[in-house]
């Protein structure tokens, strides 16, 4: 089976620059840049440019980020010093250095506790169990999940609330818990439409599409992935764009129309390049090598076009080539889930092609990755955490609805009691008015 995209969508107003994206974006930034006077607005510059630089460049990332966190300390602003912190930490992510980026969104969850910021307490859990997923801690990255879901709904926040439920589906979908899975995001979906937040819809519509292709549902998957294409083209989003482009490659791929494939499958690469976005680069050299190795052992000869050759043995080299490409940008990021799907059809490539020792080479890597990542251990602790926050919640219900019963007993004895009272100092005037006369 195919790797796809997840996309995880936790929005703050840095996500939602204005049309400019990637380097366009970053550039109009650093125009402004020198003109910025020594104050609170500078830090929120330097916090663009270092988040902007995530993808692109995580480096450049940190060091506008160790600018902002500088300055933000002489204003002793410390709010600002809890953003830079959480630049730092999704730079280090980025860079694959999860214990620097834990170490920096932990920094940015004690500032926040010290404001009592709950929103920014939340996006900083929101943050730790990012790093968490990406280092094959499903178990953690599922309770900071649940614990900034809890205090977004605490301080009802419909966009934290949509955006962690999305995050934590993402969650479910890799232990391929799909039912658990689309329940959180049609969950999010919801909030999102109510709120008419159009690139939350999208995302939404895209990760509904990724479980429904892992379920093998086609039809349902490619329904949900051109919705949410049309959105991103409307909303001139290419970072959407590039990610459902490479979505609707992979159901083609599944369905047996190769062609169709490898021409999503390179729209959406170009647009990674151009964008310099190295997560999708890397998956989407990864899925190309995929979708040739499904050339290969489909039994039919394939239709020759401008990537799939009429020679098997060509589009076999093909298949180990973009493997190879695919698994190197995963490795250097650090894309666990997707070096576990690589390596195994790596090796599966490699022994199609009678390289047996390089097949065995990658299946040990991928047996390590996948025992590590996919333990019966960690599935059994993912499924006590949702189970757990699961009794949470019906625990709240309850209690709100004695809460509810209670306030209408009460209000009821007031109105009875209010009643008695009027009635009294009626009897009470009726009867002055009967002495006097």
């Amino acid at each position: 089976m195919k790797r796809l995209f997840t996309i995880f969508f936790v929005f703050s107003p840095l996500l939602l620059f204005a049309q400019k994206q990637g380097q366009a974006f970053i550039d109009s930034v650093l125009k402004e840049l020198p003109r910025a006077k020594e104050d609170t607005n500078k830090v929120k510059m330097l916090h663009r440019l270092a988040f902007g630089y995530q993808n692109i460049n995580p480096d450049e990332g940190i060091k506008y980020a160790l600018q902002e966190l500088d300055l933000a300390t002489k204003l002793e602003w410390k709010k600002g010093i809890g953003l830079a912190y959480n630049c730092l930490g999704v730079n280090y992510d980025a860079k694959s250095d999860f214990d620097k980026a834990l170490d920096y969104h932990f920094s940015a969850l004690k500032v926040n506790e010290e404001i009592e910021n709950k929103k920014e307490i939340a996006r900083s859990l929101e943050n730790i169990a990012f790093t968490c997923q990406d280092k094959g801690d499903h178990p953690k990255a599922l309770e900071y999940n649940f614990r900034a879901l809890k205090i977004f709904e605490e301080i009802n926040d419909k966009e934290g609330i949509a955006g962690t439920s999305g995050a934590i589906g993402s969650v479910y979908q890799s232990e391929e818990n799909y039912d658990k899975a689309l329940e959180y995001h049609f969950n999010a979906l919801k909030i999102h439409k109510e709120q008419g937040n159009k690139v939350g819809v999208a995302g939404n519509m895209g990760n509904i599409g990724i479980v429904y292709e892992h379920q093998n549902n086609y039809d349902k998957a490619l329904e949900y992935d051109i919705m949410a294409l049309r959105l991103y083209n409307d909303l001139g989003d290419k970072h959407g764009k590039e990610r459902n482009l490479g979505n609707i490659g992979n159901i083609y791929a599944g369905l047996k129309d190769y062609g169709k494939a490898m021409e999503y499958d390179f729209q959406a690469l170009d647009v990674a390049k151009e964008l310099g976005d190295k997560n999708i680069i890397g998956a989407n050299l990864g899925n190309i090598g995929e979708t040739y190795l499904l050339i290969v052992k489909d039994m039919r000869t394939p239709k020759p076009d401008d990537h799939i050759s009429g020679i098997r043995e060509t589009n076999l080299e093909r298949s180990i080539e973009y493997l190879n490409k695919g698994i190197a940008v995963c490795k250097e990021i650090g894309l666990l889930d997707a070096i576990v799907e690589f390596t195994q059809s790596l090796s599966e490539a490699y022994t199609l092609s009678g390289d047996t020792k390089s097949a065995l080479e990658n299946y040990k890597v991928y047996a390590k990755l996948k025992d590590s990542i996919f333990s019966d251990e960690n599935k059994m602790k993912v499924k006590r955490m949702g189970d757990k926050y699961e009794v949470e919640l019906k625990d709240r219900d309850a209690q709100i609805a004695m809460l509810t019963a209670t306030k209408k007993r009460n209000e009821h004895l007031l109105f009875i009691g209010g009643v008695c009272v009027v009635a009294l100092v009626i009897g009470i005037v009726l009867r002055n008015i009967y002495s006097q006369k």
